[in-house]
């Protein structure tokens, strides 16, 4: 017979010990794998709406999704998001997102280069931001008589919101950025604003450059037929005025001989 120490590590005795794993254990390891993979996604939960109770395709009942998101309680915590701070961002995307709204602001007023910066630093730097963006409070400040390229587009562009907002709109927090509903909107339509006024301005010098290439190319090509098509006529009228000189020359030379015979 094998001795004691070879029994105690037989299949059996594995086997009693990987049944010794209670239901709590293996719940909480469930649990612990189940949350491992949650903070490596980005979850959304979908609310489904009944859109009819007869259950037909492509068919609506106004007061029937109405009454859903009513007592389902969406519409009041839509209501309750946008009395609070719903917009969240980190303070360093923030000011990167943001800071073109003030490109009149030099870098030595405030920089545009944050990547150096340190986490007290940016919070500086995103406070004297919303200071000096009420403080303007009027993107449309500048001067009509400045003729750039640029001014024009600007004039020529629907005109986004004012920069009009309170400031208790806008919260800076430690390592984020807490804003309300109202003065993310406004943000976010002058940001968009500004960025189509710089796309519209790259595709003008862009068309301008292919404009002026074709131009030159086409305006080289006419020069040069026209260098050819001179040259031509030029030639032409040579041998015409040579033809002529010789034709005097034999014609004096052909009388001179009939005289002297």
């Amino acid at each position: 017979f094998p001795p004691e120490d070879v029994k105690s590590a037989s299949p059996k005795g594995r086997r009693s010990n990987l049944q010794a794993k209670t239901v709590g254990m293996q719940f909480k390891s469930q649990l612990v794998g189940l949350m491992k993979k949650v903070e490596l996604t980005d979850p959304h939960y979908i609310r489904c709406l009944k859109p009819n109770d007869s259950a037909k395709p492509k068919t609506i009942v106004r007061r029937r999704m109405t009454e859903q998101l009513r007592y389902s309680g969406v519409l009041e915590a839509i209501r309750v998001a946008r009395m609070g701070f719903p917009v969240r961002l980190d303070l360093n995307l923030f000011f990167k997102r943001y800071r073109l709204l003030l490109q009149n602001q030099p870098e030595i007023i405030l920089a545009w280069n944050i990547n150096h910066f340190s986490s007290s630093q940016i919070q500086t730097a995103c406070t004297k931001f919303i200071d000096l963006l009420l403080s303007s409070k009027n993107t449309k400040s500048q001067d009509r008589r400045e003729t750039s390229r640029v001014i024009r587009i600007l004039h020529s562009q629907n005109n986004p919101p004012a920069l009009d907002f309170a400031s208790s709109d806008v919260q800076v927090g430690l390592s984020k950025i807490f804003l309300r509903k109202s003065a993310h909107d406004i943000l976010e339509a002058n940001r968009a604003y500004i960025l189509s006024v710089t796309a519209t301005f790259l595709q003008s010098v862009i068309r301008c450059h292919q404009r002026r290439s074709y131009y030159l190319l086409f305006r080289y090509a006419a020069g040069y037929v026209q260098r050819i098509y001179r040259g031509y006529k030029g030639r032409e009228r040579w041998w015409k005025l040579r033809e002529d000189v010789a034709a005097d020359l034999l014609t004096n030379n052909i009388r001179m001989l009939l005289v002297q015979n």
